[in-house]
């Protein structure tokens, strides 16, 4: 069905990012491309005619944006521990 069919039925819908919170967004993100590469596997054929074959330059770019997603989870990971941390220091304290 379109949106527009949807809005009909006081039903909304939602795209993927919407549904997932700030604090996990990196971690879907990181599953989902981590999904797309196991499908795609290691291309066969990586030239063709000394260029890149379009299916390598997928798979190298879906393994930077899997490096990135996995350093951002641990970046926001980290960020969660610190704002937990102080809000236990600050407690004690008070």
């Amino acid at each position: 069905m379109s949106r527009q069919a949807y809005r009909n039925h006081y039903l909304r819908v939602y795209y993927p990012c919407q549904v997932s919170s700030k604090n996990d967004y990196y971690n879907d993100r990181y599953w989902k491309t981590d999904k797309l590469l196991k499908e795609i596997q290691k291309p066969v054929k990586s030239h063709y005619r000394g260029k890149k074959t379009k299916v390598q330059k997928r798979f190298e770019y879906l393994k930077k944006q899997l490096n990135f997603y996995d350093e951002m989870r641990f970046v926001e990971f980290e960020s969660i521990l610190q704002k937990m941390y102080s809000k236990s220091n600050y407690s004690e304290h008070s």
